[in-house]
């Protein structure tokens, strides 16, 4: 009876055992000439079961802001100073999936500085595994590729902690995902700890916004914005050839010349 009692306790365990996954997520930016590129601080909150919380921070001037927007005052602040986004603060992006639900609510910024939630479906991504290992933060990781919105990507997961999950909107493999970027050298998360957790409060798996919206709006509003501001430069520049490439990882890839 012990022995049954134990092997409970522990699937039980494995089941609701909460993780918590900093990420760094590193943005590299073209311009003719030249490349730069931005490191937001990321953590995902995850059961890896039921549901998750991934809230993506930016670095700004060198320090790291750790806390995030949870109340409506605190939010409505946010949105009357400007300031906060000049400076890059990407405090207002959280992504909520619901695992059990097959859904994601994405908390997002829009062109005016207001937060946004855009509800959608989990994306099932034809992952392809490949029998190639490498260690990461000690844990034994193994490849898989697959492809979305025109961009293909390179994940590293590992099986050590069965969690259906990862950065961003990334999930469905076999193990937490503890690295993942496209191969276009763009766009790279990766993990830069990993902790177990005490269960967090179900309040914690939600946000305030001002308004609701869907996923194709917000990218076609997104790149109409970019398209004006493309435009604009481009004629201050006379004859010159300039392009520009969105390179919004929630946006599709996105070309204008």
């Amino acid at each position: 009876m012990k022995f049954l009692f134990l092997i409970f306790f522990l699937s039980y365990n494995i089941l609701v055992a909460q993780y918590k996954i900093e990420y760094d997520y590193n943005i590299y930016v073209e311009f003719p000439g030249n490349i730069s590129s931005v490191t937001t601080k990321s953590f995902l909150i995850t059961d890896g079961f039921n549901q998750s919380r991934y809230v993506k921070n930016r670095v700004v001037n060198g320090n790291l802001e750790t806390n995030y927007k949870n109340s409506i005052k605190e939010m409505e602040d946010n949105d009357n100073s400007k300031k906060n986004h000049i400076k890059g603060d990407s405090i207002g992006y959280v992504i909520i999936k619901k695992i059990q639900k097959d859904s994601i609510y994405m908390r997002m910024i829009d062109s005016k500085g207001h937060y946004c939630m855009i509800p959608r479906k989990l994306v099932k991504f034809d992952y392809t595994i490949f029998d190639e290992y490498k260690e990461i933060l000690g844990y034994n990781c193994q490849k898989a590729i697959f492809s979305y919105e025109e961009r293909n990507f390179e994940i590293w997961f590992t099986s050590e902690i069965p969690i259906n999950d990862g950065p961003w909107i990334l999930q469905g493999l076999p193990g937490i995902i503890l690295q993942a970027k496209t191969t276009d050298g763009f766009h790279e998360f990766i993990a830069t700890s990993i902790k177990k957790i005490p269960s967090i409060k179900e309040s914690f798996f939600s946000f305030p916004y001002k308004y609701l919206t869907d996923l194709t709006t917000y990218q076609n509003e997104y790149i109409k914005n970019k398209e004006k501001q493309f435009k604009y430069n481009k004629s201050q520049e006379g004859d010159a050839k300039i392009t520009l490439k969105i390179n919004n990882l929630d946006i599709p890839l996105t070309f204008f010349e």
